[in-house]
């Protein structure tokens, strides 16, 4: 699975960022959404997000982060999911949900201190 988040951060003066938000994408079920990001820690934090597209998913993962110069960073994380879809099967409307664990690899990519500095 591909994933990847755009950011924008608040922050204390280290840098050290507590929340996110962005946009996130999915490449194997086609489907697109925002995304939150809470980090207690530098380097754990949790994720929530909705996405819509072949399907309608609501998740929400623990997530460990390892960062890199310039503001850049990747994490790996491991939560729950919700699926859901309605669909018209031979006249008859119908509901078809699943719910399971899911894991995540993601880059983050800072927006720059342009975009930050609102947030601040």
């Amino acid at each position: 699975m591909k994933e990847g988040a755009l950011r924008a951060t608040t922050g204390d003066k280290q840098g050290h960022p507590h929340a996110s938000i962005g946009i996130y994408g999915n490449a194997l079920n086609p489907a697109g959404g925002g995304t939150i990001f809470l980090w207690p820690s530098k380097y754990v934090g949790m994720q929530g997000f909705v996405t819509t597209g072949e399907f309608t998913s609501y998740k929400g993962r623990l997530l460990a982060r390892i960062e890199r110069a310039g503001g850049q960073g990747s994490y790996g994380g491991i939560g729950f999911i919700h699926v859901k879809k309605n669909e018209d099967i031979i006249g008859v409307g119908t509901t078809f949900e699943d719910s399971s664990v899911s894991g995540v690899v993601g880059l983050e990519v800072p927006l720059g201190k342009k975009y930050c500095s609102v947030l601040r």
